[in-house]
């Protein structure tokens, strides 16, 4: 009988132990906890923004936010635990040490179905090196409107002045300096990211409890699978340029206004517009390569840049004149001259 109540108590020990563990009595391994930043008024999550990239492959693949808040950007808090299941490496590098811990899964970067079509330079074994901006992306904070409930662009970029970032991952990333220098390659802790090759990645965000070489934030791109990677020297022949926007109060940003190609090999084109036209050149039908506010040679104090469109002050019948490359690649495509000139 003795033995009968040795063995009911030793079970009624063990489920009450499993009861404590599932209610959070027992902790486990430390390594298994969701470490999140407490969201307030002004923190709710953490974004993957970049240029066209998106998150997954093939036709599941969906956009993530154009250097804006995008929902299928958003990134999850996570654990130790999970980060080692992508990179035992960078675990290693939190273990112990962090705050919190953000990630987001299958980035797609570097690849044909991203590209950009401009073009960033990167460090790469000491060398400098030209990616296209489909290589690219930060990481944004957001928070909402407190009525419209709307999400937008919070508190932070990473990297920036105020959050640059010690590199988890420098075989994969491109890591800008921590500092307004800028390095070999041109770029300050403002710049972008990069990764080296295309593929699928998981975008790590971290903040140390203690300073890691001067930094707070930790921030990586483990390579989960290759991809094609976007040929950065791939260049397409200029077919025809055209005039698209805001166009004497009417918007057209499809058919446009054709430019003639000059003997020197400029494109011109006379226009009527009207005040607060918006108006962009692009090659070739298509968005890949157009031109702007700030590809403009001369003229720039006379327009206002109207989220990189030339948005016109004062009606009247302009001369448009662009020279671009014939042949257009992300490392070929800044505009010799770009003038729009008011008639008089």
């Amino acid at each position: 009988m003795k033995n009968m109540k040795k063995l009911f108590f030793a079970a009624v020990g063990a489920i009450s132990l499993g009861i404590l563990a599932s209610c959070g009595g027992q902790t486990g391994n430390p390594d298994d906890a969701i470490l999140a930043r407490p969201e307030s008024a002004d923190f709710k999550g953490f974004n993957v923004v970049g240029d066209n990239i998106k998150v997954g492959e093939g036709d599941a693949a969906k956009p993530l936010g154009k250097w804006g808040y995008g929902e299928n950007g958003n990134m999850v808090a996570t654990s130790i635990s999970k980060i080692a299941e992508k990179s035992k490496a960078v675990a290693d590098k939190l273990k112990g040490n962090v705050e919190y811990v953000y990630m987001l899964e299958h980035v797609q970067l570097g690849t044909e179905a991203v590209k950009a079509g401009w073009a960033t330079k990167a460090i790469k074994n000491g060398e400098v090196i030209t990616l296209d901006g489909g290589y690219c992306a930060k990481v944004i904070s957001y928070k909402y409107d407190s009525e419209l409930e709307n999400p937008y662009v919070g508190n932070g970029w990473f990297p920036s002045a105020e959050n640059h970032y010690s590199n988890l991952t420098p075989d994969s990333l491109y890591s800008l300096p921590k500092n307004d220098t800028k390095d070999l390659a041109g770029n300050d802790h403002n710049g972008n990211p990069a990764v080296f090759e295309g593929g699928l990645y998981t975008i790590v965000l971290a903040k140390f409890k203690d300073k890691v070489e001067d930094c707070m934030i930790g921030y990586g791109a483990i390579l989960e699978k290759k991809l094609t990677s976007y040929d950065i020297t791939a260049s397409v022949d200029l077919a025809k340029l055209t005039i698209v926007g805001k166009i004497n109060g009417t918007s057209d940003w499809n058919t446009g206004v054709a430019m003639t190609k000059e003997e020197s090999g400029a494109y011109t084109a006379t226009v009527t517009l009207a005040a607060n036209d918006e108006i962009k050149v692009r090659a070739n039908d298509a968005w890949t390569y157009s031109w702007g506010f700030n590809a403009l040679t001369d003229g720039k104090t006379n327009f206002t840049d109207a989220d990189g469109n030339i948005k016109i002050a004062e009606a009247g019948t302009y001369v448009i004149r662009i020279g671009v490359p014939s042949k257009l690649s992300p490392i070929s495509c800044t505009a010799t001259t770009f003038t729009v000139v008011k008639q008089a």
